[in-house]
C-alpha cells in the first residue's frame, strides 16, 4: 500500500495499531470495519494487522450491516484484496439485505463494479 494522507499522524496510528492487535477480538463488526477503513485509507498497518482483519472478514462478513459493508468494500479496494471468497461473501450479504443499498453508502459499491 502506498502512503496516503489522512487525519492523524503516523505515531497515532502506530500506537492504535499496537492496541488494536491486542483487543481486536472485542470490537463489534461495525467497530472493526471502521478500524479497517481507517488503516486502509491511510495506507498504514503492518502485515499482521491486515492478516487479522482479513481473518475477521472471513469469519464475520456475512453478519455485516450496510455501514460495515461500506467500510469493507473500501478496505478491499484500497488494500487491493483479490480474494474471490471475500468478494463473494460480501455480494451475498448485500443480496440478503431486505433494503436496497442506502444512497449514502452507494458509491464504493458502484466503484467496486469497476474494480472487479
Amino acid at each position: 500500500m502506498g502512503e496516503r494522507k489522512g487525519f492523524g499522524d503516523r505515531a497515532t496510528y502506530a500506537m492504535l495499531e499496537e492496541r488494536a492487535m491486542v483487543v481486536f477480538h472485542q470490537f463489534t463488526d461495525r467497530e472493526a470495519s471502521h478500524l479497517m477503513y481507517a488503516f486502509a485509507s491511510r495506507g498504514f498497518g503492518n502485515k499482521n494487522l491486515h492478516q487479522r482483519i482479513v481473518k475477521h472478514l472471513h469469519e464475520r462478513l456475512e453478519h455485516y450491516d450496510y455501514q460495515a459493508l461500506y467500510n469493507t468494500v473500501q478496505y478491499l479496494m484500497l488494500t487491493d484484496e483479490k480474494s474471490d471468497e471475500l468478494w463473494t461473501k460480501l455480494m451475498k450479504n448485500v443480496e440478503k439485505q431486505e433494503d436496497p443499498v442506502p444512497i449514502i453508502f452507494y458509491y464504493p459499491f458502484k466503484m467496486s463494479k469497476f474494480y472487479l
